[in-house]
C-alpha cells in the first residue's frame, strides 16, 4: 500500500487569510470583468454583444457576488460554510 502524505493543519488565522487572499483574487477578477463589460460597445439589437454582456452580468451576479461574499465572510468569521456540493 501507498503511504499517505502527513497533512499538515494550519492556523485558523492563517486559513482565514488565505480565504480573504482568494475573495481579493475573485474580486480583481470581478473588475476585469467590469471592464470588458464597461468596453462592449452598446448595441440597439441583440447580437454576439448583447449576449457577451448577459453572460458577463450573469457570471458577475451570479457566481462571483455570491462566492466572494461567502469567502469574505468565512475569513471574517462572520458566516459559516455551507453543506459543499462535488467539487470534483
Amino acid at each position: 500500500m501507498s503511504e499517505r502524505p502527513e497533512v499538515i493543519h494550519l492556523p485558523e488565522e492563517r486559513l482565514r487569510a488565505q480565504l480573504g487572499e482568494v475573495a481579493a483574487d475573485l474580486e480583481a477578477l470581478r473588475f476585469r470583468l467590469l471592464g470588458v463589460h464597461a468596453s462592449l460597445p452598446s448595441a440597439r439589437e441583440p447580437d454576439l454583444f448583447s449576449d457577451l454582456r448577459a453572460g458577463i452580468e450573469c457570471v458577475l451576479e451570479d457566481r462571483l457576488a455570491p462566492a466572494i461574499e461567502a469567502l469574505t465572510g468565512l475569513a471574517s468569521g462572520t458566516e459559516t460554510a455551507q453543506p459543499a456540493r462535488d467539487v470534483h
